[in-house]
């Protein structure tokens, strides 16, 4: 009877275990998620701002100025894509199935590409050209 309780007993123990285990697991896996997908919005809303702020620096500068900006090759480790409408006066980054707008009320005008991209200001309107 001894030797049927402790076996018993070690099997509860061990079941309270796995389930800690598998508990903690699952815990440290939402964790991570949480850390990406906010690593992600960081960097998408760094970029941004980045876009917006030469946008910015395009539209109070004179006839004449011209700048080149580079856009990184990915975003977290992601691949992304990067479309400048100029009808809706939108940029959209999309990234997986999600799609980050930024809207701007100067006259652009062209499109932009992942890598290096060429800002022109006429005086009218400001041109972007990619370069690569």
């Amino acid at each position: 009877m001894a030797r049927a309780q402790a076996a018993l007993e070690f099997i509860i123990l061990a079941t309270v275990m796995v389930l800690i285990l598998t508990i903690t697991t699952a815990l440290f896996q939402i964790k991570l998620n949480r850390d990406a997908q906010a690593m992600k919005y960081r960097e998408i809303s760094g970029l941004l701002t980045y876009i917006e702020n030469e946008f910015r620096l395009a539209q109070e500068a004179n006839p004449g100025y011209e700048r080149i900006i580079n856009l990184p090759p990915t975003i977290a480790g992601m691949n992304y894509s990067i479309i400048l409408d100029p009808s809706s006066n939108e940029l959209v980054i999309s990234i997986g199935d999600t799609d980050f707008i930024l809207y701007y009320d100067a006259n652009i005008q062209g499109a932009m590409s992942i890598g290096r991209n060429k800002i022109v200001k006429t005086d009218t309107e400001i041109i972007i050209t990619p370069l690569s």
